[in-house]
This record gives C-alpha cells, sequence and structure tokens, in this order.
C-alpha cells in the first residue's frame, strides 16, 4: 500500500506540509517583530492549530528573517487543560522554552522559578522583565483559547495580568480561538471585561483559495505515482469546497481509493469515498450548525433546501444577500467557510454532504408545530388544498402529518418566482428551526 500524502484530524506539524497562508503569516511575523499580540480567528478545524505551529517552528522563524537569538517561542494548548491552574499553566511554558535559552543567568533564573510552589504575577514580572533586558522577545501561542476563557481558574486579574506583562515587556501572544475574544460564546463574564480581550490584531482565518487547494493536491501527489483526473478536481469541489478539513479528507479517501484499487467502471469508487466523508462530517456538521447564530441557520437552511431541492437553475434573489441582518449574517457564514460561491457567482453551501445534512434537518416539518399553514400557504395565493403538502406516507403511518417544504418550494418557484418562494420558505424555516414564535 502506498503511503497516503493527505491527512486530516490532526494539526499539521512539519512545515514542509503546510500550504497556503501566505498573508496570514506575513501579518503575524509582522506584529511579532513589533512585540504586538495577534488574535486568530477561525472555524473549528478550519487550520488554527495548524497555523500556530507552523509561525512558531524555528526553520520557518528564520525563513521570515527573525534572529532566532532574539526571540523564544512556547505553544500551549488549551485542549484537555479546561482547568489547569495559572501556576500549572507558567510550568508548562517555561519548560517548552528551555532549550531555546542560551543565556546561563536566564536558564538559572527559570529553573529557580520552575521549583517554586506557585508562581504570581510579580514572579513573572520579574522574570520576563530579565528576558526584555537581555533583548529578547517573548512569543506564547496559545490554541484553544475558548476553553482558557472559561477556565474558572482564570479571573480577570490574571487576564489583566498579562496584558499588563505585554505593555511593560517585550511580549507577543498569539491567541487561536473559534471567536472573536469580545464575543466567546462561553467565556466568563467577568473574565471577558479584562482589557487583555480588546488590544490583539485579528487575523481571521477562512477557506482556501484554489490556488491553494491546487498547491495541496500537486505537492501531495508528486511522488506518489498517482494522478488526479479533472473529475476528480470537481468531486471534490463539489463535497469539500474550499474547506482545509474536508480538502484534505476527500483527497485522503481518493488517494485510497486510487492505491487500493477501489474502481467502478474505470473510475474511483465515489460512492465509496462520499461514504466515508459523510461519516467523518456528520459529528463536524452538526457542530456547525450548533454554533451558528439564527440568522445563519435560517441562510443555510434557505440555501440547502434550493440545491437540494433541485431547483438551484433558480437564482437567488439579489436582496437576499442585501438585506438587513442577512447580510452581516452572510458575511459570516463566508468567513466560516461555511458558505462560498459557485462557479457563477451565486451563493452555496461549501459541500453538498453539508447541504445535504442540513436540508435532512429542515426539509419536513411536523404539521402541529407550523401554526395555521393553510393561512401561510394562502399568503402566497398557492391555489389548492393544503393538505397536498402534507406528506401523507410513512410518516403519517408512525401518527404524524408533515409539511413537505421541499415541494413547496418547487410549486412556488414555478408558479410564483423566487421573490415570493423565498419569503415563504423563509417563514417555513423558522418555523422548523425556532417552534413557537408567531406567524
Amino acid at each position: 500500500m502506498i503511503e497516503n500524502p493527505f491527512s486530516f484530524g490532526d494539526p499539521i506539524k512539519e512545515s514542509k506540509h503546510f500550504v497556503g497562508r501566505r498573508r496570514e503569516v506575513a501579518e503575524i511575523y509582522t506584529a511579532i517583530g513589533q512585540a504586538s499580540s495577534v488574535s486568530i480567528v477561525g472555524e473549528r478545524r478550519i487550520g488554527k492549530s495548524s497555523l500556530l505551529l507552523y509561525v512558531t517552528d524555528p526553520s520557518v522563524t528564520l525563513k521570515n528573517r527573525l534572529d532566532l537569538a532574539k526571540y523564544v517561542f512556547a505553544h500551549f494548548s488549551f485542549e484537555g487543560y479546561s482547568t489547569i491552574s495559572p501556576t500549572a499553566l507558567w510550568r508548562q511554558i517555561l519548560n517548552s522554552i528551555m532549550g531555546q535559552v542560551r543565556q546561563l543567568a536566564l536558564v538559572e533564573q527559570i529553573t529557580l522559578y520552575m521549583a517554586r510552589e506557585s508562581l504570581s504575577h510579580a514572579d513573572l514580572d520579574v522574570l520576563l522583565g530579565k528576558f526584555h533586558d537581555a533583548g529578547i522577545t517573548f512569543v506564547v501561542a496559545f490554541d484553544e483559547f475558548d476553553t482558557a476563557a472559561a477556565n474558572p481558574s482564570f479571573d480577570r486579574d490574571f487576564f489583566g495580568g498579562l496584558r499588563t506583562l505585554s505593555a511593560k515587556h517585550s511580549v507577543s501572544w498569539l491567541v487561536a480561538s473559534h471567536r472573536d475574544l469580545i464575543d466567546l460564546r462561553y467565556a466568563r463574564p467577568e473574565a471577558i471585561g479584562s482589557p487583555f480581550f480588546n488590544f490583539f490584531r485579528v487575523v481571521s482565518l477562512g477557506g482556501f483559495t484554489d490556488d491553494n487547494v491546487n498547491t495541496l493536491l500537486e505537492s501531495g501527489l508528486a511522488e506518489s505515482g498517482i494522478v488526479f483526473r479533472v473529475s476528480d478536481r470537481a468531486f471534490i469541489d463539489r463535497y469539500a469546497g474550499h474547506h482545509p478539513y474536508f480538502v484534505q479528507a476527500a483527497a485522503h479517501y481518493l488517494f485510497t481509493a486510487y492505491a487500493a484499487k477501489y474502481f467502478r467502471d474505470g473510475q474511483p469508487d465515489e460512492r465509496w469515498v462520499v461514504e466515508r466523508l459523510r461519516d467523518v462530517g456528520r459529528p463536524q456538521f452538526r457542530y456547525y450548525w450548533d454554533e451558528s447564530e439564527n440568522g445563519e441557520k435560517l441562510i443555510l437552511a434557505t440555501l440547502a433546501l434550493i440545491e437540494q431541492g433541485d431547483v438551484t437553475h433558480y437564482k437567488l434573489d439579489q436582496n437576499f444577500a442585501d438585506k438587513s441582518p442577512s447580510k452581516e449574517m452572510l458575511r459570516r457564514l463566508y468567513q466560516r467557510a461555511l458558505v462560498e460561491d459557485d462557479r457563477s457567482g451565486r451563493p452555496r453551501v461549501f459541500s453538498d454532504l453539508f447541504s445535504e445534512w442540513i436540508s435532512e434537518q429542515t426539509a419536513y416539518i411536523a404539521s402541529d408545530r407550523i401554526g395555521n399553514f393553510e393561512q401561510l400557504i394562502h399568503t402566497a395565493k398557492i391555489d389548492g388544498p393544503w393538505d397536498r403538502w402534507v406528506d401523507t406516507t410513512e410518516r403519517f403511518r408512525r401518527g404524524f402529518a408533515w409539511v413537505d417544504t421541499r415541494a413547496i418550494l418547487k410549486k412556488v418557484l414555478v408558479e410564483k418566482g423566487p421573490d415570493v418562494a423565498l419569503d415563504l420558505l423563509s417563514q417555513i424555516i423558522v418555523k422548523i428551526l425556532f417552534p413557537g414564535s408567531p406567524s
């Protein structure tokens, strides 16, 4: 079996396998050179951990013309450390820089501090002052910072102390989180009130570009003896879009199909690959959905029902992207790499599998939850009895009556056009997503 060059699920640890993010890397190193701090914000599995490991790699630091004698880099992930104490945290950080420090006096000072039962802010003030006096910038990369902001051991004084250390000494904090620091979902309110959370430069991490995807595929396949076909590239576009995690996953399983000769009609067995992607995607899809705001869910559900309802030839009303708050919500979905433009410039859910998953959540609604459905249908001036839209097959036999939103969408698009259809669809989706809301 040929070694598979595409991996997913774990951060990229070897810099030679890191692809793209040139602009973001340049922004981060510019900030480090000025002893400033950076907040790296991006969706789960978008590549934040890989980016932190990359910019703290000594070989990459040298390539970016930073003198290693003037910088020490510490890296710590809060994943699995939801209740770590400040002293334990600083012991981990100090231990990680021991091999980088060349000055004997600093090594002795670090060794002395690590032996203490507890480390206070005053202790760190003295130690980092010595680094500053030696002309050394202290760079600390914090991954999964959402967890740190929810840690009951880290209070306002703790975070305020970090801000003070940065202001007094040459310290750069590189903080990776799923949301903007001032908008961390599970953060403790007393912690968020610290000035630590509002002095960062922000680097937003989104999806790959076409060039990034092409480079990833070409570099991975370069010495493998396997060549992806044009149809394989189109397959990746359809099921992974430009999302780094799913691009790697799709390439991984396509490569496996070639290497293990999982073929169907002379082509890689796409059905086998799709099932593997569906399996690894479901937990991610649930997370993305649960972490979305109500307005984001409404947009995702609308896009998914249009795509899965086989009515994509109807372009979305231009006002869909311009209405407030839709415009801001849509912008955030693009930023999260959950929505991207298709080849014609129309917004689409980044993966057909995510679109399929969303559609499954919203394609049917129990008729007893929708309220006065007859009146809702009447507002769209659709002729005929309202119960034609109720699915009375297997779901009915199980004791429920379900409204088929896909059928409604197709009917209204054909008879009334996209404006009326989208308006009606929005009302129905609101009923699905937020039961009990007013008609």
